[in-house]
């Protein structure tokens, strides 16, 4: 089984109220124009430098923050658009209070006419050349406004949240679900402290479990985590307009790490998406199979929040047991294997107005809308539509039309399910499209040649071409149609050779077996042949059989009944 633990951040404008013991309060202007700086992150720091608290400016730049002891303490201020400033140090007494004004000076953090030259090697940003440091320092603007954030006080947050799980041997959909909640400004999930994840890793393992933990933005700008990873820039102004600052762990760590990408756009320097997968993980998961995103959004008065998530983990464990077989011990082929994909992800639906007089912030989305289609361009109802790593679908109608309203801006893969695919196994296409864009899309599904081909390709049959026939069904019992697994099947046929002097009939047969889950795929049967299918449960009388044909068409469904009765 694997399991994770995301941390969410709703981010919120957090006015400073009343706080007791010591003190630090003061306000954070323009340093030209004296004006206050709205939703800057104002840090407390130890005489080592070390991070105790953060909140965000309010309206008229003030904040205050209570200190844990008396000492001696500094202040950082970071906000994307301004220089990061730290103030010299104070003392602070018991009961006392401070009060310090901060003045950033604003800057331009357009990344459009950076040079970019070729740099293989990843540094610690300790290392860092100006380019990888000046990146960073617009990425950490909107980390720390995110991680300084969770304090906020809205009475009203909605989040959209999913859950899809998918069987990799059947292609199935087994769970997919979708729900809203709402509730005060707190983070709804659970995250490791950095500390721990620089012991422990981003994936621990307890026997037969792996849990897997995600990064949030005070992991990311934790000192923990900068030691223990290394970064670089990357060019990709020209495909996408945008800059990616990647992340590795340094070179000989060995635990459960992440890796990825934080891309900012190049016009603006904001922080808009961090992709990451898991590496270093235990044998028992699959590699490249655990992976994440989240994506940013800045709110009209400077603060920032996480817009959307989204997490693939992998299902790892014991397959179904399949039917006793006389003399064969029941668990000698059972194996852990990757049974399938588990898929969790959300995004923020709405910020209710604060009794402060923020507004409130909203995301109405776009529209995206499309059909399915046979190959020969008939409308198919029923298929369900869905954009991956989101909780967006729709059932087409009987048009074959689908809509998914509330799609954040983006890039997504579009694609759909259908009950037939399901049961062949079959992935249907998929597109690569732009929410932002008012295209119909239109999808297809593939061919039964296109089909025979997949099906028997997975299957490993090497002779698949377009004059083989793909032959499936489900083997039940007959009056409870129970499935039945284990059942061996033989497929028989007859065919003439005509010689010049003689016409010479031959029986030729195939043979399989049912699945766990009843259901069985025969390829490579000639076309246009009439067949005859059997099915038996081995060490028993009990056994059916049903013709059909001619097999004209690339694929055929034939349903086989064994009869009832004791063994």
């Amino acid at each position: 089984m694997t399991a994770a633990r995301l941390l969410l951040l709703t981010i919120l404008l957090a006015a400073p109220g009343t706080v007791t013991g010591q003190v630090v309060r003061g306000a954070a202007r323009d340093a030209d124009s004296g004006q206050p700086i709205e939703s800057g992150v104002v840090t407390l720091l130890d005489a080592d430098g070390g991070a105790i608290r953060a909140m965000l400016t309010d309206s008229a730049g003030q904040f205050a923050i209570r200190a844990p002891s008396p000492g001696r303490y500094s202040l950082r201020f970071e906000r994307l658009g301004f220089q990061p400033t730290t103030t010299d140090r104070f003392a602070l007494d018991e009961g006392e209070s401070e009060s310090q004004v901060i003045t950033a000076k604003a800057v331009t953090v357009s990344l459009e006419r950076i040079v970019i030259t070729d740099s293989p090697r990843c540094r610690v940003l300790r290392e860092a050349d100006t380019l990888t440091a000046r990146v960073w320092s617009a990425v950490r603007g909107v980390l720390a406004s995110a991680a300084a954030g969770e304090s906020g006080l809205y009475p009203n947050v909605t989040i959209e949240r999913y859950v899809r799980d998918f069987d990799q041997t059947r292609r199935l959909v087994t769970r997919d679900q979708r729900w809203r909640t709402t509730g005060a400004s707190k983070s709804p999930f659970v995250a490791s402290p950095a500390r721990e994840l620089e012991q422990k890793g981003f994936a621990v393992r307890d026997r037969d479990t792996v849990t897997f933990y995600a990064p949030d933005a005070r992991t990311l700008i934790a000192e923990e985590f900068l030691r223990t990873h290394c970064f670089r820039v990357r060019d990709d102004r020209a495909e996408r307009g945008r800059v990616g600052l990647e992340i590795e762990p340094v070179p000989g760590r060995t635990l459960p790490e992440i890796k990825g990408t934080l891309w900012l756009a190049a016009e603006s320097g904001e922080l808009r998406r961090l992709e990451f997968a898991y590496v270093n993980l235990p044998d028992i998961i699959p590699r490249g199979s655990a992976d994440g995103w989240v994506e940013f959004r800045r709110l009209p008065r400077g603060a920032w929040v996480v817009d959307r998530w989204a997490l693939r983990l992998p299902l790892v464990g014991l397959p179904p047991a399949a039917a006793p077989v006389p003399g064969v011990d029941p668990g000698a082929a059972r194996q852990r294997q990757w049974l399938g994909i588990h898929e969790e992800g959300g995004s923020l639906i709405s910020l209710e107005a604060d009794p402060t007089g923020h507004v409130k912030s909203e995301t109405q989305g776009a529209i995206v809308r499309g059909s399915v289609h046979t190959a020969t361009g008939e409308p198919v109802a029923g298929a369900r539509a869905f954009l991956s790593g989101t909780g967006h679908s729709s059932i087409t109608d009987r048009d074959g039309t689908f809509v998914m309203q509330g799609v954040s801006a983006g890039r997504y893969r579009l694609s759909f399910t259908h009950p037939r695919l399901d049961t062949l196994g079959v992935m249907a296409p998929v597109a690569e499209i732009s929410a932002d864009s008012q295209d119909d899309h239109r999808l297809t599904v593939p061919a039964d040649d296109e089909i025979t081909r997949q099906v028997c390709a997975a299957r490993g049959d090497t002779t698949v071409d377009r004059r083989t026939t793909l032959l499936y069904g489900y083997v039940r019992e007959a009056g409870s149609g129970s499935l039945v697994r284990g059942a061996k099947l033989t497929i028989r046929w007859q065919r003439a050779t005509v010689s010049a002097a003689s016409v010479e009939v031959r029986t030729q047969t195939l043979t399989t077996e049912s699945d766990a889950a009843g259901q069985y795929f025969i390829c490579g049967i000639p076309p246009g042949l009439s067949v005859t299918v059997r099915a038996t449960l081995p060490g028993t009388h009990r056994r059916g059989e049903q013709p059909v044909g001619p097999l004209d068409a690339p694929v055929t469904r034939l349903d086989v009944e064994v009869e009832g009765g004791r063994p």
